[in-house]
């Protein structure tokens, strides 16, 4: 890869110095094949698109002056491929430490000097967690424009959700607590419907999902079927994005013995209630009382009827 940032390095110089057009410097190298050279002459492209860019970037770092080692064209080329390309300087050796070692302060000053083109510009944070180059591109342009933060580590986008899990069966689990909101600032269903599909599934005998501000259009996305109680709203909708689910407890009674009942389970025990029987009989001088009740056990188990008689004299 030395070999291409020279070539377009030296490319860029001789373009300066009107010695050629690009096209007729890159096809007049010898010894390379064609695709190295359609490489090279995307590479030259790229970077010329940038230069105005690149130029500030150097000047406001002053990384010629701290690695004077570092010649302008090759700079412009490497600096180039840091901060824009894919693969992000395919080299090693000294200069390529020298390069990385001012690697932060590289990214800080493109985060200043590319809004500063359009205040309506459209830009993209490809690598956005926590969030705060997003949150200062955001200030930088004024509130003119688009910034999209995108974050693609899947692996910590799955350890969050589990943590926001964790969180919200934690504030689920007060015996008080009668509602329970859970709100993000993300777009990702992982954070979002997945979290709230999960725990609903664990607390569905004591919580319910609210249909959360009825006159919202926007719902959650239908991954499990009571996503719609859920809303959401986009960054069409001039925000960063957001999520809410809203968590109530169910109603609660007592049945015939006292231990309470929960939400759709007092149907099924409303109806055994109902056929509880007293009855009573008289035999000279002693009454004896059969009575039919409903044995005392956990009240979302099958219930069991037992029998028990009351002798009392008369």
């Amino acid at each position: 890869m030395w070999d291409v940032y020279n070539h377009v390095a030296d490319i860029l110089l001789k373009m300066e110095q009107r010695r050629g057009s690009m096209k007729s410097l890159v096809f007049s190298l010898r010894d390379i094949s064609l695709p190295a050279k359609k490489n090279i002459f995307a590479l030259a492209c790229r970077t010329l698109e940038r230069k105005s860019v690149i130029d500030r970037v150097l000047e406001s770092t002053s990384l010629l002056q701290k690695e004077p080692q570092l010649q302008y064209h090759l700079a412009l080329v490497m600096v180039f491929d840091l901060l824009f390309g894919k693969c992000r300087l395919q080299c090693t050796g000294s200069i390529k430490r020298a390069l990385m070692k001012h690697q932060a302060e590289l990214l800080a000053a493109i985060a200043k000097e590319l809004p500063k083109q359009q205040h309506s510009s459209t830009v993209i944070d490809s690598c956005a967690a926590p969030g705060n180059k997003t949150t200062h591109l955001a200030s930088i342009m004024a509130n003119q424009g688009f910034v999209y933060g995108i974050c693609i580590d899947l692996r910590r986008l799955e350890k969050l959700s589990k943590f926001q899990e964790k969180i919200l069966k934690h504030a689920l689990s007060f015996p008080s607590v009668k509602r329970v909101l859970y709100s993000t600032c993300s777009v990702h269903k992982e954070e979002n419907e997945c979290v709230v599909e999960r725990v609903l599934k664990e607390v569905q005998d004591s919580f319910e999902l609210v249909h959360a501000l009825p006159e919202w259009n926007r719902r959650g996305f239908p991954v499990f079927e009571e996503a719609l109680k859920c809303i959401r709203i986009m960054p069409e909708d001039q925000t960063n994005g957001f999520f809410v689910a809203m968590f109530e407890r169910k109603k609660q009674t007592s049945n015939v013995d006292g231990t309470v009942v929960c939400g759709s389970r007092l149907r099924r025990h409303s109806k055994l209630k109902d056929k509880i029987l007293h009855l009573s009989m008289s035999r000279r001088s002693k009454k004896r009382t059969h009575i039919y009740a409903l044995k005392k056990s956990h009240p979302f188990k099958r219930p069991h009827w037992h029998h028990k008689s009351v002798n009392k004299s008369s």
